[in-house]
């Protein structure tokens, strides 16, 4: 297993390689994080608020404590999956440990479809705000080194005035490797699963702490303007209706 930037993998899943006298085929390597406190995706037991959940019936209470029976586990994930897609069940009989568990193929195929930068941004999630004339960009970095090295290359060489980020590269539960100069938001002493990230010194940006959890509100003027921009990390079966109406409301309650 290799970390390579966005163009070398780009020309290893093309391409066979020769190891020896072997030709060998190359694939993306997923990794479902779990945490195994709470039983879900996406996060480990440092990072974790929520309540003891057990991975094999979803009672709140330790695995080594559990007496269910085989017959009746139950996936925590499968049934908030259900709770979320009412018009498409999957099956939740078998521990969240499982792996066939239907949960960890939906968060991989995720991962798959947001793995890489790609360096021509005619293809990349690029929105130009044309009222305010900001060059923004959107980019979840799976807490890759090389996905932030390659986006800081980026943000360096085409004026980019807003990146909103989600999962970003971490270490020792502090975001790093951010330009020099470059000013950085993100809320919560360990976890850091979005920031906003801005160059531009002409923009005045407030961070709304009563409105950031895992996520990042900012209040953002130029010259004359104001307005809002947030940045958040939804998990496959967050209700994201929720969270942007707790953002809409506080927005609107400033007009």
């Amino acid at each position: 297993m290799i970390e390579v930037d966005p163009n070398t993998r780009k020309k290893l899943l093309k391409n066979r390689i020769k190891m020896g006298w072997v030709i060998c085929k190359t694939n993306d390597y997923m990794v479902a994080k779990r945490c195994f406190r709470y039983s879900r995706f996406n996060h480990t037991h440092k990072e974790c608020k929520g309540v003891e959940t057990c991975p094999l019936c979803s009672g709140n209470h330790k695995l080594k404590e559990c007496t269910t029976p085989k017959s009746e586990y139950k996936c925590i994930n499968c049934q908030v999956y259900n709770r979320h897609h009412t018009d498409e069940q999957i099956d939740k009989a078998h521990s969240s440990l499982d792996k066939k568990c239907p949960s960890i193929g939906s968060i991989k195929k995720n991962t798959s479809k947001t793995q890489i930068i790609k360096p021509n941004t005619s293809k990349t999630n690029m929105v130009q705000c044309q009222k305010t004339k900001l060059k923004c960009y959107q980019i979840n970095l799976q807490h890759s080194r090389a996905a932030k090295d390659n986006l800081m290359q980026i943000m360096n060489t085409e004026n980019k005035d807003i990146a909103f980020i989600q999962e970003p590269y971490v270490y020792q539960y502090r975001i790093k490797g951010i330009t020099k100069g470059y000013r950085t938001y993100a809320y919560g002493e360990e976890t850091n699963r979005a920031a906003i990230i801005i160059p531009n010194d002409t923009i005045d940006a407030i961070m709304i702490t009563q409105c950031s959890d895992n996520d990042v509100l900012l209040e953002i003027k130029m010259g004359q303007k104001t307005f809002y921009a947030a940045s958040a990390y939804m998990e496959y079966n967050d209700a994201i209706e929720k969270s942007l109406k707790k953002k809409g409301s506080w927005s609107s309650s400033k007009e």
